[in-house]
């Protein structure tokens, strides 16, 4: 080959060299590289494989502008002649105009994100790049345009490329929304200030004596067992021995549902009517059905009873009623389970007596009473506390049970009660007025 063949690839060479160059004073402005000369980058195809022809065309305007500016004969033919598909030169050149144009499209995307803010634009812009019509779709399509042996290495190079644009913008939307969170927190405050009180809630205090006794009853081996408020008059009375002219029944004492109302959860034994349970000892009953003894099993929850409201009455309060059935269940049983509840909630210097009454569900029946020093101003003073007694052999009928073979104990306490003697509060309204000046003593 001729010198004046040699100096044009020469000059080809350096035009490589300085394109190099150029890029990287533009990705580092202070690095005192300058930006001058022909750029063969500014040579690209609108994102998509060049053919041949194209090429070709690329490749001689590019070396007319280096001889007109380098003063260069006009020996085109015969350097083109040296560039022959396959040459090293002609190598060199593809290869650069096949990848540089696709590595700038990360440029390109990394530029285009510099300047996004809101998400409305992180959108626009992804669509641009990464949509159905976006430029790596259109790189994706100009594969049809280059050899089979190249396809493999570019179909990778393209997925590098779509890669690292993807990692652009997954990165660009994190830091969109964490600018989006910061505006919506307030403004930093001073932490020398003094705190504001805690507006943090807690636990209504009769849930939280609900609690204590229900771990207490854990302890003895018993399980919670729960119930709908509306009831039918056979698992409230008829089940629990309750004769029909009870005074209970009288509806001066419970609410009644009217007679055409339905309740699809609550199973009844006939056509009797729905009712506001007025204990829950209903959900004894219920469980005596659906299981098989022996069990333990107490039963916290809601009442309704038709009372005028006062100091110590309400129209709804909070009932705990506990259920053992078991062969040889003894009186020794009931009275040890109950002072141990009772020492575990008014302390071990409580004395607990039983009184003799009647509740038409146990027989015998007694009434509990207490003396503590922990009950403010009762203390010392014998007070009623709980109702308990052995189960009536006409209950267990009621639930097929054999009397002769199962027996157990019942009792019943009423939660507001307990903890008015507990707290020392005077006024069962309290519990339900939502005054927070009264439940932050609880808090």
């Amino acid at each position: 080959m001729s010198d004046e063949q040699e100096r044009w690839k020469a000059l080809i060479r350096h035009l490589f060299a300085q394109s190099e160059r150029n890029r990287a004073a533009a990705k580092h402005p202070d690095s005192g590289i300058h930006n001058d000369g022909i750029d063969i980058s500014k040579l690209k195809y609108p994102q998509s494989m060049p053919s041949p022809d194209t090429l070709e065309g690329q490749l001689k305007s590019v070396l007319r502008q280096i001889g007109e500016q380098e003063g260069l004969g006009d020996p085109l033919p015969s350097v083109l002649s040296a560039l022959k598909p396959g040459s090293q030169l002609h190598t060199l050149i593809e290869n650069y105009l096949q990848t540089h144009p696709m590595e700038d499209l990360i440029s390109q995307a990394e530029a285009e994100l510099a300047s996004v803010q809101k998400r409305s634009e992180w959108e626009a812009t992804k669509s641009r790049f990464l949509g159905p019509n976006g430029h790596l779709r259109t790189l994706m399509k100009g594969l049809q345009h280059a050899t089979p042996d190249q396809r493999p290495a570019l179909g990778q190079r393209i997925n590098a490329i779509k890669s690292a644009i993807e990692a652009l913008f997954s990165e660009k939307w994190q830091a969109i929304e964490r600018d989006a969170l910061q505006r919506q927190l307030p403004d930093l405050v001073d932490i020398t200030l003094r705190p504001r009180p805690s507006a943090n809630g807690s636990l209504h205090p009769i849930t939280q004596l609900r609690d204590r006794v229900n771990a207490i009853f854990y302890r003895m081996g018993y399980s919670i067992a729960e119930g709908t408020e509306i009831e039918t008059e056979w698992f409230c009375f008829d089940a629990l021995n309750t004769p029909p002219h009870h005074p209970a029944r009288n509806e001066q004492d419970t609410f009644y549902l009217p007679q055409s109302r339905q309740v699809g959860n609550v199973s009844r034994r006939d056509k009797e009517r729905y009712i506001l349970r007025s204990q829950t000892s209903t959900v004894q009953i219920r469980t005596m059905l659906s299981e098989k003894p022996p069990f333990r099993i107490v039963s916290p929850g809601r009442v309704f009873r038709r009372d005028t409201p006062d100091a110590t009455h309400s129209a709804n309060f909070h009932q705990y009623e506990g259920l053992h059935v078991d062969r040889h269940v003894s009186f020794a049983d009931m009275k040890h389970t109950l002072f141990f509840l009772l020492q575990e909630l008014f302390g071990q210097s409580v004395q607990m007596r039983l009184r003799p009454s009647f509740f038409p569900f146990t027989e015998p029946s007694f009434e509990v009473d207490i003396q503590s020093p922990s009950v403010g101003k009762l203390s010392h003073q014998w007070v009623e506390i709980l109702g308990c007694g052995l189960v009536d052999p006409e209950v267990f009928r009621a639930v097929d049970y054999d009397p002769e073979e199962w027996n157990g104990f019942a009792f019943a306490l009423g939660l507001e009660r307990i903890a008015m003697f507990l707290y020392g509060v005077d006024d069962i309204r309290h519990f339900y007025r939502n005054d927070q000046r009264f439940l932050m003593q609880f808090a």
